[in-house]
């Protein structure tokens, strides 16, 4: 018996006839209201002023302090990145006066998680 779970952008008909046309199952996942929002047009970035890593932070921040309690999702594309990301975010968290700094009464700390193919297992089940 061999079971391979593999992501949602995986294209499952190609998968299924290299396996000689194995079963496939589809498990839905619950669906959840997503607001998008890109760091920079070509217009608005001047990579010699702030860098990409720096931009992110100036978005998280801004979304965390002017916007009701909910979760931030940030998109990157390695390792590096994502760490300097997620130092950059601490440190500026690290400075928000909870009483005075942000918008909405109800947001409180945040937690920052990277997540990345090489982290430890149990990292990324925190």
């Amino acid at each position: 018996l061999r079971i391979v779970i593999m992501s949602a952008t995986l294209d499952v008909e190609k998968f299924s006839k290299f396996f000689n046309n194995c079963p496939i199952f589809t498990i839905p996942g619950r669906v959840f209201p997503v607001s998008i929002n890109y760091c920079c047009s070509d217009d608005a970035f001047d990579p010699n002023k702030l860098t990409y890593t720096s931009q992110v932070t100036r978005i998280v921040m801004d979304i965390h302090l002017d916007y009701a309690p909910g979760d931030i999702l940030v998109f990157l594309t390695g390792q590096q990145e994502i760490e300097t990301a997620c130092d950059k975010i601490f440190k500026a968290a690290e400075n928000i006066d909870y009483e005075y700094d942000v918008h909405s009464k109800h947001v409180r700390g945040m937690a920052i998680l990277p997540l990345y193919g090489s982290l430890p297992t149990e990292q990324q089940q925190r």
